[in-house]
């Protein structure tokens, strides 16, 4: 990932509200780079919502706890909370780690 289009994404995000048009927007841009992901976690995991969706995104592009807690206006730590959430939604194995999970869902290019 590029470190300047990491601080645009950031920027515009940042700019935005968190309204469910801005998640439609982002959402419509990740599917753009990774199509076929949120629709494949949305089979496999239909009860998600949309703050655990968006975390799954934030974590399949590589963003740090710091980035996303930048992005989210959130503290690290509370970062570390929803992706703990979200591992247990998801279900993942101790022995798996969350990136490596999400990307099962990524199209094999």
């Amino acid at each position: 990932r590029s470190p300047d289009a990491l601080d645009k994404i950031s920027t515009e995000l940042k700019q935005l509200d968190y309204s469910e048009n801005t998640w439609e927007m982002f959402r419509k841009s990740f599917e753009s780079m990774h199509p076929g992901f949120m629709a494949a976690l949305d089979k496999d995991y239909p009860g998600l919502s949309i703050n655990e969706q968006r975390m799954a995104a934030y974590i399949v592009l590589g963003l740090t706890n710091k980035e996303i807690a930048s992005m989210i206006n959130r503290q690290p730590r509370t970062v570390e909370t929803i992706k703990y959430r979200l591992r247990k939604s998801l279900k993942i194995p101790t022995d798996v780690t969350t990136i490596d999970f999400l990307r099962r869902y990524l199209p094999i290019r």
